[in-house]
């Protein structure tokens, strides 16, 4: 009796789990949106969500955007709404950025309407009147599946005992053939807690500031997807993790063909006095690694420039110097797709506003100073200067033509040099 209930199949053959027909109908209905409707069969079509922020007012939308141009692989791109005093304001930005997403497969997949709607967002203040309809319902938001992680308990049960050896080869073919893209990527033990689908999966963890590793991604070898972690809670906890399926992680390349040289110089003001500070990491991801912010998924040579000029005294400089890292580096950590111009641009400008608003709470607030960043990503280059200091990429005299600009301020390098300044003394790179 126990050997006929061990390989009994309550499931018609070619029945699906019940998890992945849930899955399916949420995703198809998610495809229609506002007169809109996602054709695109293997990609899912864009979603938003509201997010907190550290920096008042705390309410934005976060849209999700799923991009496979010809030939590339599956990739997720995020886009941050404006800051909003609430939730409905945030979800009509939402609504608003998801209707020009909706429209990406008509341009290939080209982003600037969607990037251009944002800034468009940002001088837009919602009336009393506009606030009304669908758009600001709490339906509006979160319409693709997600997936808590749980424990496997379901035993498969089989008809036959061809067919326990047919699934078990299966199992071990997916476990031996196809392997995730990228390091550090482990087969999930039966007790760990996987996202509540059926399949082989793989977890790829990450070590938290109190020490403790954290699943950070899953893949299931069987459908070949990735799935990311929706929840902002800074704990994790199974129960409550929301896993959202998300693009190809990216194949970090080193480019050894790009030969950096960095230095600094600080001079003094004329009266003696030193305010502005310079800090160099050149190799950002062994540093991200110290500081538990690996970058596993990021080109190299990755390096970080930063320049900060005190106003009235080096108070609030040195306070910047020494944390802004610590405001980029998390940010940084949480790609694992080669991210698009827009969002390095979008990381550093959340990092120095995040900076200053924790300057405005420290004792150095009253100082006041200006900063120039450079952050290099592979061959990418992105610039950002606030206040006084100002920064000059130089390229070497060339017969070809000069490469274009990137979208949002990134740039390609090649055989550039750059050099960031403030008050009129100059520090190279």
């Amino acid at each position: 009796q126990q050997l006929v209930g061990m390989f009994k199949n309550p499931d018609p053959p070619g029945a699906k789990e019940k998890e992945v027909r849930e899955a399916e109908e949420k995703e198809a209905q998610a495809r229609h949106f506002s007169g809109l409707f996602w054709s695109i069969i293997g990609v899912p079509p864009p979603d938003f969500e509201v997010v907190s922020d550290t920096i008042g007012p705390s309410h934005r939308a976060s849209l999700s955007i799923y991009i496979q141009p010809p030939e590339q692989p599956l990739k997720e791109v995020r886009v941050l709404g404006p800051r909003r005093s609430s939730e409905a304001e945030a979800r009509k930005d939402g609504c608003e950025l998801k209707r020009v997403a909706f429209r990406c497969p008509e341009k290939n997949f080209n982003l600037q309407e969607v990037w251009r709607k944002c800034y468009q967002l940002e001088n837009k203040q919602w009336s009393v009147q506009e606030l009304t309809g669908e758009d600001v319902l709490e339906t509006s938001e979160n319409r693709l599946p997600e997936f808590q992680a749980a424990q496997r308990t379901k035993k498969d049960n089989f008809e036959t005992t061809a067919e326990w050896f047919q699934a078990n080869n299966k199992r071990r073919e997916y476990a031996e053939n196809f392997a995730p893209i990228g390091p550090s990527w482990a087969l999930a033990q039966l007790q760990t807690p996987v996202p509540k689908l059926p399949g082989v999966w793989y977890m790829h963890e990450r070590q938290n500031q109190e020490g403790k590793h954290v699943p950070m991604l899953f893949f299931n070898a069987e459908s070949g997807k990735y799935y990311r972690n929706r929840s902002t809670d800074v704990a994790y906890v199974p129960a409550k993790s929301r896993w959202l399926q998300t693009g190809l992680p990216h194949q970090s390349e080193d480019d050894r063909s790009m030969k950096m040289s960095h230095g600094s110089v600080c001079l003094p003001t004329a009266s003696g006095r030193k305010d502005d500070l310079a800090v160099i990491l050149p190799e950002l991801a062994r540093t991200g690694s110290l500081l538990k912010q690996p970058l596993p998924f990021a080109d190299k040579p990755a390096a970080l420039f930063l320049l900060v000029d005190g106003l009235r005294n080096a108070s609030a400089s040195e306070w910047c110097a020494k944390r802004f890292h610590t405001h980029l580096l998390p940010r940084l950590s949480a790609f694992h797709s080669d991210p698009e111009d827009g969002e390095l641009v979008l990381v550093v400008k959340e990092a120095l506003a995040n900076l200053d608003h924790a300057l405005l709470d420290s004792p150095a607030r009253y100082a006041g100073c200006s900063l120039a960043v450079a952050l290099l990503m592979g061959s990418r280059l992105v610039i950002c200067t606030v206040g006084g200091c100002r920064a000059v990429v130089c390229s070497p005299p060339s017969s070809e033509p000069v490469p274009k600009k990137g979208p949002a301020g990134a740039a390609a390098l090649d055989g550039e040099h750059l050099e960031l300044s403030s008050c009129g003394r100059y520090h190279a790179w």
